[in-house]
């Protein structure tokens, strides 16, 4: 299914991997969460999502031992 003409997407996801620093473990961050991504997992999702477009991630928020509160992707269409 073709993706509608947007120019830029950007996502942002909690990183899974951070939630061990609230003190969480296995335990999603929040309630209405269905599930939570790695870095890596969110990495792979977005690029199978949008194979054609110009994709650049970032970690957003505080950074411990290399992982971030948040994992984030900006998408533009090429």
């Amino acid at each position: 299914e073709k993706l509608p003409n947007i120019k830029k997407w950007i996502i942002t996801t909690p990183d899974k991997d951070f939630n061990v620093h609230y003190g969480l473990g296995e335990t999603l961050r929040r309630e209405d969460h269905v599930w939570e991504l790695t870095h890596p997992q969110f990495q792979d999702l977005i690029k199978t999502l949008f194979p054609n477009y110009k994709i650049e991630f970032c970690k957003i928020g505080d950074i411990i031992d290399n992982i971030s509160v948040t994992s984030g992707a900006i998408i533009t269409s090429c």
